[in-house]
């Protein structure tokens, strides 16, 4: 959540709130090393597992040779698989390796060797293939180069609990170095590149190298397998299946053009087992922790999602604004993913059922913010339109995000429905909102609660209490949870992660902080712990565990 929906609440466009200073950086400085972006793991199955590195070889080398191993030790006296690979021109440079017949629930250890040097040491770990042995997972999202240091990035790393990352989206930044928060980069040294806005297949790769040049970064990617699935910033902000909010076909060429570079640069740069990206653009996908939880990773963003609505244009005609967000055709799945997802559900039995997905799937209404609000100080930070927008819509029962799925009331209903009757105990992992929320889901109508929701802050980009400063400190959570009965925890100051405990009886989530982004090396507390029981013991619903 970047502006976006509150832009479609105002009717502004998306440089009316670019501040930052200018950056004079056009390309990234010569890499040091020969594997300068660090090694990662991802998509873990349960007899193998996505190994990635890139490498920084002398110019003028179309190939170079790779060799890998994955062992059981870290001494690697018990190698389990091993292989050479082919770095080339033509991916980046960038290499992925599927190593098959590993043994599942274990963890192992990797490395890379190339023109003499050897890389980082990795550790990763394969699936569970039956059983019930609990799981830990960290939820991230929204990691922004020149907002701010990746300290909770480092601090997933340091969790020796967590058995999985899972990132649901933004894990790049598709603005210009003086576009969207980065007031700060030149002072904490942290300006993008390239300097100007992502179109090229180079610029992208550039940028995705920025940000794997990052040392907290790195050490979350060496330590632990991730699964990711991306959001809108990955190409442009407010991304739907035909175009986006930051993209200009005038002058940054067709949309299709700049999604494909966009879908190229992830899938090389990216531990994701997606060798058709490019071609089908399918990133939805799915992962089983023995007869623990079944997890989708859903695409909400690109691959069949209808345009968003602007409020601002049926100011005259409210009726039809409402009847469109009702309406069921207008999607954000589409019916093959849709029909994926009910299918994998089906097919799954499993314990628990986690969906992870990038946008808010609760109802998040705009409460009245006059009495809290400083505005002068919104005025200053945001402009006098989306201020007025604001506390002209604020109270009236209307949602503030029309990006999420409150903007496609009609399609939410159709996900619960299929989940009311295929998920016994359905968590949903969200990002993208840069603040966090955790809330219990119940269906129009009807007061048992058959979801419940957590939403990750951001790990660096800047959130609620950025865009709507407050007379006092803590000021917006009341507001929101006074507007929002089903939310049960709220904060909208902190940047962090959460850390999901899954168990046969139990779900449990420590929301984790860190102190500030301005300073690198930020220890993280837990401001926030619920939990609760499967849905089979009749009282399924977040509660503090605190």
């Amino acid at each position: 959540m970047d502006r976006r929906s509150l832009l479609k609440v105002a009717g502004l466009s998306s440089a009316a709130l670019a501040m930052a200073r200018p950056a004079s950086a056009n390309e990234m400085p010569t890499p040091t090393g020969v594997f300068a972006h660090g090694v990662a793991s991802g998509d873990p199955q349960h007899d193998r597992v996505i190994l990635w590195t890139r490498i920084s070889g002398p110019k003028g080398r179309d190939h170079i040779e790779v060799k890998w191993e994955i062992a059981e030790d870290a001494a690697f006296r018990r190698v389990a698989r091993q292989g050479t690979a082919v770095a080339s021109a033509e991916r980046d440079f960038c290499v992925k390796v599927d190593p098959e017949g590993l043994a599942p629930g274990q963890a192992y250890y990797y490395r890379f060797e190339a023109l003499g040097a050897r890389s980082p040491l990795g550790r990763t770990r394969t699936l569970p293939d039956q059983g019930l042995a609990p799981l830990t997972l960290a939820i991230a999202s929204c990691s922004n180069y020149p907002a701010g240091f990746f300290s909770a990035y480092r601090d997933i790393a340091e969790r020796e609990a967590v058995d999985v990352v899972l990132h649901l989206g933004d894990y790049i930044y598709e603005y210009a170095a003086d576009g969207y928060a980065s007031q700060m980069a030149q002072a904490i040294d942290r300006v993008s590149v390239p300097a100007h806005e992502l179109v090229s297949l180079d610029d992208y790769r550039l940028r995705h190298a920025q940000y794997k040049s990052d040392p907290d970064l790195q050490a979350m990617h060496a330590a632990k397998p991730m699964i990711a699935v991306w959001d809108d910033h990955e190409v442009a902000n407010d991304a739907w299946k035909g175009g986006a909010e930051n993209h200009d076909p005038e002058t940054q060429g067709p949309w299709e053009a700049r999604r494909s570079v966009g879908f190229q640069a992830y899938e090389e740069w990216m531990p994701v087992r997606t060798p058709n990206l490019v071609e089908d653009g399918k990133l939805f996908r799915a992962f089983q922790f023995g007869e623990l939880a079944s997890l989708h990773m859903l695409d909400t963003r690109y691959y069949d999602r209808a345009e968003q609505l602007n409020p601002m244009a049926f100011q005259d005609n409210p009726q039809d604004l409402e009847r469109l967000r009702r309406d069921p055709s207008r999607q954000m799945l589409g019916q093959e993913q849709f029909q994926w997802l009910r299918d994998g559900l089906r097919q799954a039995d499993t314990r628990w059922q986690l969906l992870g997905q990038q946008v808010m799937v609760s109802e998040l209404l705009l409460p009245d913010l006059s009495e809290v609000l400083d505005i002068p100080l919104a005025r200053e930070r945001i402009g006098d339109q989306i201020v007025d927008a604001l506390l002209a819509m604020g109270g009236q029962g209307m949602p503030i995000m029309w990006d999420c799925w409150d903007g496609y009331a009609g399609a939410r209903e159709q996900l619960l429905s299929m989940l009311d009757t295929e998920a016994p105990s359905p968590v949903i992992l969200t990002g993208d909102l840069h603040t966090s929320v955790a809330g219990d889901i119940k269906r129009a109508g009807q007061d048992q609660v058959m979801a419940v929701e957590l939403l990750t802050t951001s790990i660096s980009s800047p959130g609620f209490d950025d865009y709507f400063p407050t007379q006092a400190p803590g000021q917006l959570p009341p507001a929101f949870r006074a507007a929002n009965p089903n939310i049960r925890f709220m904060d909208t100051a902190k940047r962090g992660w959460i850390e999901v405990r899954i168990t046969e009886e139990a779900m449990s989530a420590d929301f984790r902080f860190v102190e500030r982004v301005d300073r690198p090396n930020q220890p993280s507390r837990v401001a926030k712990r619920l939990m609760t029981s499967h849905r089979s013991d009749g009282n399924f619903g977040l509660k503090d565990a605190s």
